[in-house]
């Protein structure tokens, strides 16, 4: 079924009439009739996110795709209308919050890469006096465990207590 006869049916049965969905849409009767055929129906595709927001129990896919079932369930068509109802106003959001987006992430990256460069030198830092406290108690253990971390001060090797 192409999309035209899709909308024909929708027209003709949720809608009640041809008249009254194209009324609905903005167009006038001979307008919207004229996009009801093959050659004129890629005027259609405008309109199906109206069509699906005047009858949220439309499933997207069948008027979109001719996939599956015409109308959704119950329990879908109160998700799907507010998924629907939520969507216009997400979308306006989002492309006016794209550019402070875009500046947010370039400041954030920024301030990451400041703080990547903080704790590297904290850890050069903490490296550094990691080896001059070995220095100075003269400890080989103490700077190579052999675990891989810093001995316990009166634990033995095997972590128990002398």
């Amino acid at each position: 079924m192409q999309l035209f006869e899709r909308i024909k049916v929708i027209s003709e049965g949720v809608a009640q009439s041809q008249t009254a969905l194209g009324k609905a849409l903005g167009l006038s009767q001979s307008k919207f009739q004229g996009y009801l055929n093959a050659v004129s129906e890629k005027n259609l595709w405008q309109y199906l996110p109206k069509i699906l927001e005047l009858h949220p129990q439309v499933s997207r896919d069948w008027l979109y795709f001719g996939e599956g079932e015409m109308l959704v369930s119950g329990d879908e068509r109160v998700v799907v209308k507010q998924l629907r109802t939520a969507m216009p106003p997400m979308r306006a959001a989002m492309s006016r919050g794209q550019d402070e987006a875009v500046d947010e992430v370039i400041v954030l990256r920024t301030e990451n890469d400041a703080l990547k460069n903080k704790l590297i030198a904290a850890l050069e830092d903490n490296k550094r006096l990691h080896e001059q406290l070995a220095r100075m108690s003269g400890d080989s253990d103490f700077m190579h465990p052999a675990d891989g971390e810093r001995p316990v001060p009166g634990a033995r090797r095997d972590g128990m207590k002398e």
